[in-house]
């Protein structure tokens, strides 16, 4: 068995083992009573949140977009966006995949390579940045509800600051002229006799110029799509309590930061969806707080239940967008 059969069954042996023991914690019966109390007025309500999630996240991405003299339809982006959730839903991996569906949607729409690049990339690195500001933050929040050994926390927290180094020094370098993977790729692209490779380091290498000079030319469009990313967050939060709350568990908001980042932090993990991970530390998270452990083994099944719909919804995007 090669290399990377073996690590696709170490990922998917450990996701199973966590999702087996999340299981063993529930109590059936009073998982069932806790998901009928989710009544249809709940859930077209979260529904309704949720919309406007993706919507925000749309109008991240189209704040790029917008410079750009071709006139693409919301509509577009929006399917689009669809289509990449769900590739890098279905997929192992931190959440990462889809970002090539959204680059083609904008080539079938006559927009250069390298520009519909530079504009996912700098969706992609807002992104960045403000995912890992939020677990950051969340991080801070799992130290209030007092999750962790101390020798935990602080290596936490050196993670999650670590993490937010990178974006926020990237976009910095962006803004000060400088292409620091530019050079790394044309190098790469010197040494590679293959045409296909070589031409594909070289696009990267002008899509981060063309990013750079969006970013520097044009800071109010970064600024634009930082306020998208902001707002998507708070309905995620808005989201997350509410269907918490309607699940029998009333959390505070740092407690609804410290289970939000948990559950994303699982989603990095390399399992598809964070299989195994995501109930797992919900249910650490939650019995720590002090909550019913069947409350969050019901929010993870409404977490999968949304995710898999919108997955589904974004493949349909995807057979959609591959047959146009």
């Amino acid at each position: 068995m090669s290399r990377g059969r073996w690590m696709t069954v170490v990922v998917w042996g450990v996701g199973l083992i966590l999702l087996a023991w999340a299981l063993r914690q529930v109590n059936w019966t009073q998982l069932w009573d806790i998901l009928r109390g989710l009544s249809l007025p709940k859930i077209a309500l979260l529904t309704a949140l949720n919309a406007l999630i993706l919507l925000a996240l749309t109008a991240r991405w189209r704040a790029f977009v917008s410079t750009q003299p071709q006139k693409i339809a919301f509509a577009t982006l929006f399917q689009a966006r669809l289509a990449a959730f769900s590739l890098s839903y279905f997929t192992p991996g931190p959440q990462f995949g889809g970002e090539p569906l959204q680059v083609l949607a904008l080539k079938q729409r006559q927009v250069p390579l390298s520009v519909a690049t530079a504009t996912v990339a700098l969706d992609k690195l807002v992104e960045l940045l403000t995912n890992f500001t939020v677990l950051a933050l969340g991080v801070v929040a799992l130290w209030w509800v007092g999750l962790g050994e101390a020798s935990a926390r602080v290596w936490a927290s050196m993670l999650a600051v670590g993490l937010l180094v990178w974006p926020v020094g990237y976009l910095g370098l962006l803004w000060l002229g400088r292409h620091p993977l530019a050079a790394i790729f044309q190098w790469l692209a010197a040494h590679r006799r293959e045409g296909r490779l070589r031409r594909g380091l070289e696009l990267l290498a002008e899509s981060e110029r063309l990013a750079g000079q969006l970013a520097r030319e044009r800071p109010a469009v970064v600024t634009m799509a930082l306020l998208w990313a902001g707002l998507a967050w708070a309905l995620m939060l808005l989201e997350f309590g509410l269907s918490a709350h309607f699940l029998g568990a009333a959390l505070s908001p740092a407690e609804t930061l410290a289970a939000l980042a948990a559950a994303r932090l699982a989603f990095l993990l390399p399992m598809p969806g964070g299989l195994g991970a995501l109930a797992s530390s919900q249910l650490i998270v939650f019995t720590t707080m002090g909550y019913d452990p069947n409350a969050a083994l019901a929010l993870v099944i409404y977490i999968r239940a949304r995710d898999v719909i919108i997955g589904l919804i974004g493949a349909l995007s995807a057979g959609r967008m591959w047959h146009t």
